[in-house]
This record gives C-alpha cells, structure tokens and sequence, in this order.
C-alpha cells in the first residue's frame, strides 16, 4: 500500500516513471497479474524515497501478522532506511 500511495503523482493522473519501468519489466515477464514481491516492494521503496525525501511510513497491525512476516518487514524497512 505504501508504494501504491508513493507511486502516484500529485495530479493523480500519471504514475511515477521508476514504477512505469518496473511495470514495463514485470509485463515483459508476463508478471502482470502477480502481486510486486517484497523484494519488488523493497527496490520501488528504495527510489521512491529519492523522489520524496521526507517522508514518515507508519505501520498498523503489525503485531496481527505472522512473526515470520514480522521478521522480513522489518529486515525490508531496515534496508530502506539504510539505503
């Protein structure tokens, strides 16, 4: 969600160009109807961020999800903010 939310541009009209080239990539793999894995995630987090310098990602539930998922969100957030 965070980086459908980062993705668009103010004018909400035209998508941001680092996700066109990482749509144009996945279509080129035939990976449209799959989900962006965290990795996907991550690499997209990693430039959009250079678009947006401040910026503050807050995350609920948390605490709801499996411990393993925990684990690699935060491993994800952790390279992010490192980068």
């Amino acid at each position: 969600m965070v980086v459908q939310q980062l993705a668009q541009t103010p004018s909400k009209d035209n998508l941001l160009m680092v996700v066109l080239t990482t749509y144009k990539e996945r279509e080129d793999k035939g990976q449209l109807a799959s989900r962006l894995t965290l990795k996907e995630c991550q690499k997209l987090l990693v430039q959009l961020i250079a678009v947006y310098p401040q910026m503050m990602i807050c995350i609920d539930v948390l605490d709801e999800v499996d411990h393993n998922l925990q684990l690699r969100l935060l491993k994800v957030l952790k390279h992010v903010v490192d980068e």
